[in-house]
C-alpha cells in the first residue's frame, strides 16, 4: 500500500514538472513563431529588359572655339570700321581700315625705285657686253702681235670690272624687289580683315583713334559652334573616343534644354594633383543660345546597348567580389547572385543571375534572410 502510494506520489511530481516546464517554455516559442511571421516592410523594383547607357558626368564652362583680338602689324590713323558690335562677319569680310596714304606713298617711292634698279641692270649689262668685246678684240691683237700686254692687262680688268658692276645692278634689283614687298605688305596690313566666320563681340577704339603697330581694335568670336573644357578621371579615359564619343550638354541658364555634341580631344597628359584629363566638347550652337561663361554640364555616352535585362541600382547589393539581390516571390526574399555589365545613375545591366519580370528589394533589406516574409510598401518601377 505504502509502495503504491508512493508512485503516485512520484508521478504526480514528475507531470507538475512537465506542466510548468510546458509552460515556462510556451512563451518563448510563441515569441520565436511570431518572429518568424513577422513581415518585413520593403520597397521593389521589376527586372525588365530596355536599352541602357553607361555615362560620365562633367561640368565646366561654355567658351567660343574661336576669339581674337583684331590688330594691324602696322601703324596709322583708324580711317573706318566696317562692322558694329553685334554684326556678322564672314571669314575675309572688310573689318577695318587705317589711313593708308603713307602706305600708298611708300609704295609708290618703292616701285619707282626699283625702276631705277632694273634700268641700272639693263646699263650694266650693255657696259659688260661692251668690254667684253673690247678684251676679245685686243686679245686677238695680241695674238698676232700687235697689241701690247699691257693693253690686254687693261682690257681684261675693264670687263671684270663691267660683270661685278652687272652683280652690283642685280642685288640692287633685289633689294628695290623686296622694299616694294614691305610696302606691299604695309599696305595690306592696313586693311583688316576677319581671319573667320564670327560676331563682333567689342569695339576697342574709335574712327580717328591712332592705332599702335599690335593695337587690338575690336574683338571676333565664333558662335556658331562653342566647346566646354572640364577634366575627366582617369579611370574613364580607356572608354572615350574622340570623334565618337557623343556628349549631352544642359546649362542652368535654359533649364530643360538638351544639347548635342561630340567629345573633340582628350589630353595626353594627367594631372597629378587631380588626376584628370583635359576633354574637349564641341557643341553646334546655329541657333546661338549658348552664350560663352554659361555654366554647363556636360554627360558623356562612353557605352551603350539598345536591348539589356536591367534592374534598378537600388536593388544592387555587395562589391566586386561577389554582387546579389533580394528577389521577392510569393511573400517571401530569397537571395540571387548576379553578373552586372554596364551601369546608369537608375539601372543596372543585369548578365546572369535574374531574368524579366522578377521583382527585387530596393529598401528595407537590412533585416532580410533567405525566406524571410515581407511586406511590399510601395512599387519602383523602371
Amino acid at each position: 500500500m505504502k509502495g503504491a502510494l508512493k508512485t503516485i506520489v512520484v508521478v504526480l511530481m514528475l507531470l507538475a514538472a512537465v506542466i510548468v516546464a510546458y509552460r515556462m517554455t510556451r512563451p518563448a516559442s510563441d515569441a520565436g513563431e511570431a518572429a518568424r511571421q513577422k513581415r518585413e516592410p520593403v520597397r521593389t523594383g521589376s527586372v525588365a529588359e530596355g536599352p541602357i547607357r553607361e555615362e560620365v558626368p562633367l561640368t565646366g564652362e561654355v567658351k567660343a572655339v574661336a576669339e581674337v583680338a583684331l590688330a594691324p602689324k602696322v601703324s596709322g590713323r583708324l580711317m573706318q570700321l566696317a562692322a558694329d558690335e553685334g554684326a556678322d562677319v564672314k571669314q575675309g569680310q572688310l573689318v577695318a581700315v587705317l589711313d593708308k596714304d603713307v602706305f600708298q606713298a611708300q609704295l609708290d617711292h618703292a616701285q619707282a625705285a626699283l625702276l631705277v634698279a632694273k634700268a641700272n641692270v639693263n646699263a650694266a649689262e650693255v657696259r659688260k657686253e661692251n668690254s667684253g668685246r673690247d678684251y676679245q678684240r685686243v686679245e686677238a691683237l695680241a695674238k698676232q702681235g700687235t697689241s701690247t700686254a699691257a693693253a690686254l692687262d687693261d682690257a681684261e680688268a675693264a670687263f671684270k670690272v663691267a660683270a661685278a658692276g652687272v652683280d652690283v645692278a642685280k642685288a640692287t634689283q633685289s633689294q628695290a624687289e623686296a622694299v616694294v614687298e614691305l610696302a606691299q605688305i604695309a599696305l595690306r596690313e592696313a586693311t583688316l580683315l576677319a581671319p573667320f566666320d564670327a560676331v563682333v563681340s567689342k569695339k576697342l577704339l574709335d574712327v580717328g583713334a591712332y592705332v599702335s603697330a599690335g593695337q587690338a581694335v575690336v574683338s571676333l568670336v565664333a558662335v556658331d559652334q562653342v566647346k566646354v573644357i572640364a577634366g575627366v578621371g582617369e579611370r574613364y579615359l580607356a572608354d572615350l573616343a574622340p570623334g565618337r564619343t557623343i556628349a549631352k550638354v544642359t546649362v542652368d541658364a535654359l533649364a530643360g534644354e538638351e544639347f548635342s555634341g561630340t567629345l573633340y580631344r582628350v589630353s595626353p597628359t594627367i594631372e597629378p594633383e587631380t588626376r584628370t584629363a583635359e576633354a574637349e566638347v564641341r557643341i553646334a550652337n546655329e541657333e546661338r543660345r549658348l552664350k560663352s561663361g554659361m555654366y554647363a554640364r556636360v554627360t558623356l555616352v562612353t557605352k551603350e546597348k539598345p536591348i539589356a535585362i536591367l534592374m534598378p541600382s537600388d536593388a544592387l547589393l555587395g562589391s566586386e567580389g561577389g554582387y546579389y539581390a533580394h528577389v521577392v516571390k510569393d511573400g517571401r526574399a530569397s537571395r540571387a547572385a548576379v553578373e552586372v555589365g554596364l551601369r546608369s545613375a537608375q539601372e543596372v545591366e543585369v548578365l546572369k543571375g535574374l531574368s524579366p519580370g522578377e521583382t527585387v528589394v530596393t529598401s528595407g533589406e537590412g533585416n532580410l534572410y533567405d525566406g524571410a516574409a515581407v511586406a511590399v510598401e510601395g512599387e519602383k518601377g523602371q
